[in-house]
């Protein structure tokens, strides 16, 4: 967390505020947010309150932005309309990856803001695989995996209610994200869920 804070802030276009404690969902002072960066996954730890994860809903349906870096996309994994929001969910069981390794990123739309002009890149990183979910996701950026055999989404984004979700899988470990790729969407994804 304090890396993605160095990233973000590195422009001073975003002031970032890391919280540990889940309860911040059901803060009035949520709504001073302009987006929730969700940079977390624990398979141990409880689900939010029923009062949090409402109040992620309405956050998210009001207009605000959701980003979820990584790990985050298993979270939660008795919530069933976190599915919905994030687009696509690593459910136990179904979702996974092969030995992190070096792998190439190609970009399927290099027209989008946050992918704008970017070329294909090489990473070494966990490739997630497997993902579930229904929604209609537009995929920004995809890599092969050996694992699952197929070409899966690595970055991808859909509207939820009024707000903006952006979810990027990469980054399993500080050498991933200090990839100067990683952190172009990392910045990017940030702005472009902010309405920036």
């Amino acid at each position: 967390s304090a890396l993605v804070r160095e990233v973000l802030e590195k422009d001073g276009l975003c002031k970032v505020v890391i919280c540990e404690d889940l309860g911040i969902l059901e803060s009035s002072s949520l709504k001073k947010y302009d987006v929730v960066l969700l940079n977390y996954g624990f398979w141990n730890e409880p689900d939010p309150s029923s009062d949090s994860k409402q109040a992620l809903l309405n956050y998210v349906r009001s207009g605000k932005g959701i980003v979820a870096l990584h790990f985050a996309c298993s979270a939660f994994q008795e919530w069933e309309e976190y599915t919905d929001v994030l687009g696509r969910v690593w459910k136990k069981g179904i979702g996974g990856h092969g030995p992190r390794g070096e792998f190439k990123v190609e970009i399927k739309d290099p027209k989008h803001p946050i992918t704008r002009d970017m070329k294909g890149f090489h990473i070494d990183d966990e490739l997630y695989a497997r993902l579930s979910g229904e929604a209609s996701i537009e995929v920004l950026a995809t890599a092969y995996s050996e694992w699952s055999k197929k070409t899966e989404p690595i970055v991808f984004v859909q509207n939820f209610g009024k707000g903006r979700v952006v979810q990027n899988v990469l980054g399993h470990d500080l050498a991933a994200r200090k990839h100067d790729s990683y952190q172009v969407l990392l910045r990017r994804s940030v702005s472009w869920a902010a309405r920036r």
